[in-house]
């Protein structure tokens, strides 16, 4: 994980998994499954939350045949401020 990756999720970034439903492109009334995984910004406000998610769905819109019908969205932080802590001691074994 890169130090960068660490200082967003200290930052309020989470985990997010988002399940997106879709219409096949050559047969409207069926229905497929995508799963997009990322981190993320969570935020109060339904308007800046998850910009990473929308800017994907804003692509895929633009982009691909398929119309998106639904997301479902899960977010959870990986790391927090409480659970970092530096190690005190190494010990070696040979």
């Amino acid at each position: 994980m890169s130090d960068c990756n660490v200082a967003r999720q200290l930052n309020g970034w989470r985990q997010t998994t988002a399940i997106i439903i879709y219409r096949m492109p050559g047969h409207q009334s069926l229905v497929q499954t995508f799963i997009w995984q990322d981190l993320d910004r969570f935020d109060e406000e339904p308007a800046r939350a998850f910009p990473r998610l929308r800017k994907f769905c804003t692509w895929w819109n633009a982009n691909l045949d398929g119309a998106i019908v639904h997301v479902t969205v899960g977010a959870i932080p990986v790391i927090t401020a409480g659970e970092m802590r530096h190690v005190g001691t190494e010990l070696r074994l040979h």
